[in-house]
This record gives C-alpha cells, sequence and structure tokens, in this order.
C-alpha cells in the first residue's frame, strides 16, 4: 500500500508515516511530569491549617489568591488543597 493511501486512510501526514516506518517499534510519547501549583503555595496552605485545622478548601484557596488567573495553572486547586487537608491531623 502506497504511504501516500496510508497517510490519507490514517489522517496523517505522509512525513509521519515515513517516521514510522522507518522504526523497528511503536512511537513512544513521553511529556515531563509538570508540578502542581499547590506546590508553591503549600507553606501558606500548612500555616492556614496550623490557624484552623477545619478551613475548607475553597476558603483556603480564597486565601491564598487561588482564583483564576491568579496562579500560574488556570484552575483554581480547590481538589489538591483538599487533598492536603485530608493528610494533616484535624484537631477536634
Amino acid at each position: 500500500m502506497p504511504i501516500r493511501a496510508i497517510a490519507r486512510q490514517l489522517g496523517i501526514s505522509k512525513n509521519t508515516v515515513k517516521r514510522a516506518l522507518a522504526t523497528n517499534r511503536p512511537p513512544v510519547y513521553s511529556r515531563p511530569a509538570k508540578g502542581s501549583v499547590v506546590y508553591t503555595v503549600e507553606p501558606q496552605i500548612g500555616e492556614l491549617l496550623k490557624q484552623t485545622s477545619t478551613m475548607p478548601a475553597p476558603v483556603i484557596a480564597e486565601r491564598i489568591g487561588a482564583r483564576v488567573g491568579a496562579l500560574p495553572n488556570p484552575v483554581c486547586p480547590q481538589a489538591e488543597i483538599s487533598a492536603l487537608g485530608t493528610s494533616r491531623k484535624v484537631r477536634q
């Protein structure tokens, strides 16, 4: 089957087909692990949890300025903040 026909059928570039045929193994996609935005504000979160250990994640996010666009990650990290809070022992 011609390279052009393979490329058309798969919806990929002819160069991609040529590159795939030139190797003897399937392509491997890899991307370096990206750190979480929470790592940059973890000390602040820790201090807030020391002051009030039952503080809800949305309040913590608000206090550290975690609104859309305020931190490097465009998503508010409330789930990650919640996970940090649950890993600490809650005082009753």
